[in-house]
């Protein structure tokens, strides 16, 4: 599910204009809230000069999500092209950098 999120986020920011943009950010949001049920984000360390790198990607992981939520509750035009964009690499780039750390999500099926 996570995959199949980040792809409907893909094919939905191709779209363009203010809908497929929304669309992105509603991809990708799902794209996170599939990842948290699979492995939730270790929020645990509160100092951040302590945190691991693990973490730090977590909490990366965990703002991204909000930012998904704001966007995704408001309408079509506060979400821009630069607001999907932000998303949908920020997402890839994680799912890049955790499938190289962790067991928990896999490779992407389609390579």
């Amino acid at each position: 599910m996570v995959w199949e999120g980040l792809r409907n986020a893909r094919i939905a920011f191709e779209q363009g204009e203010s809908t497929g943009w929304k669309g992105c950010v509603m991809g990708v949001r799902l794209a996170l809230e599939n990842w948290q049920k699979i492995e939730p984000e270790d929020l645990s360390q509160n100092e951040k000069t302590k945190r691991t790198k693990r973490q730090r990607l977590d909490h990366l992981r965990w703002s991204l999500l909000q930012i998904g939520h704001f966007l995704s509750h408001n309408g079509a035009e506060e979400c821009s092209r630069d607001d999907a964009l932000l998303l949908l690499s920020t997402l890839s780039t994680l799912l890049a950098e955790r499938t190289v750390m962790s067991d928990g999500i896999t490779a992407c099926p389609d390579g």
